[in-house]
């Protein structure tokens, strides 16, 4: 298999700013936004991964509490974004997220027992281990990232059940799990995503039959 890069320097058939970024735009083009979602009409919510993830949707950026020797992600998710997951998390639509995807769990609220709670709390949930920094001394990190958002401290600080070690070194790792009826698998990296791709069809055929 040829080992493909994207991004900056990428040949220019491949570059977003070329045709693959044409036919992306043509293949999106009729996409409803989260502004427009309805739950009624999907039968669950994947949310991708990739460091963009945290620059766009759940929006990850640095934050020093006192005492602390140095910053941690704090996550703020796109309000259209949130409200689209909120409806979908009502509904009870499975949820689905690998890599990076897992950390928007972090800031979307869910009501239980009639009070407000972070959807991550409380449950496991498999994400990318601490590869970042990897990515970047090997000088394959884009320029435009300027933050590494450490995933499984974000996912911690919100109160759910994580395991660095274990999705460090199984990056196929998938965890599956229900909060308030809603079912959930998430994947700890790309490798994984055949196996989450399984637990996914498990999950859709428990929820709707």
């Amino acid at each position: 298999m040829n080992r493909l890069e994207l991004g900056f320097g990428s040949p220019k058939d491949l570059d977003p700013a070329g045709k693959s970024g044409d036919v992306a735009r043509a293949l999106l083009a009729n996409t409803a936004s989260c502004a427009q979602f309805d739950p009624a009409k999907f039968g669950a919510v994947y949310c991708a991964g990739g460091l963009g993830f945290n620059e766009d949707c759940a929006v990850s950026t640095p934050k020093k509490s006192p005492g602390e020797s140095k910053p941690h992600s704090e996550i703020a998710v796109n309000e259209n974004l949130k409200r689209m997951l909120e409806s979908a998390i009502a509904d009870k639509l499975p949820q689905i997220a690998i890599c990076h995807g897992p950390t928007v769990y972090a800031g979307v609220d869910i009501e239980v027992n009639g009070r407000k709670e972070i959807f991550a709390k409380g449950i496991s949930i498999s994400a990318l281990g601490p590869f970042e920094g990897i990515v970047e001394l090997t000088h394959r990190k884009e320029t435009q990232f300027t933050w590494d958002t450490n995933t499984h401290d974000t996912l911690r600080r919100a109160g759910a059940e994580v395991h660095p070690l274990k999705d460090t070194l199984n990056t196929s790792r998938v965890v599956v799990e229900e909060k308030n009826g809603v079912l959930v698998a998430t994947g700890s990296a790309p490798p994984g995503a055949d196996e989450l791709a399984r637990e996914t069809e498990k999950l859709l055929a428990k929820r709707w039959g």
